[in-house]
């Protein structure tokens, strides 16, 4: 049965979703402040993470710290899903 269904999520998939390209000038309109990642005063193993993704990975703390709901958050989510590799 897994089989069956794997391939037609995929499939869907590859025919709804279209991933959203927010480029670093997208994030300067943006009213609110971003969040920095703290690893504390002591952190264990730095990792050297790219502009793009510590940028949208900020705003994405910003907007889950105050809950807010729209579309530029769900933008920001989006485009931190596309980070994952995984």
């Amino acid at each position: 049965y897994a089989g069956l269904v794997e391939p037609l999520w995929f499939e869907y998939l590859a025919e709804s979703w279209t991933p959203t390209r927010m480029e670093t000038a997208d994030f300067a309109s943006f009213d609110v402040e971003p969040i920095s990642q703290d690893d504390g005063p002591d952190p264990v193993c730095s990792i050297a993470y790219t502009p793009a993704f510590t940028q949208a990975h900020d705003y994405f703390r910003a907007f889950l710290k105050t809950d807010e709901r729209s579309e530029r958050a769900f933008d920001v989510t989006t485009r931190c899903l596309e980070f994952n590799a995984a």
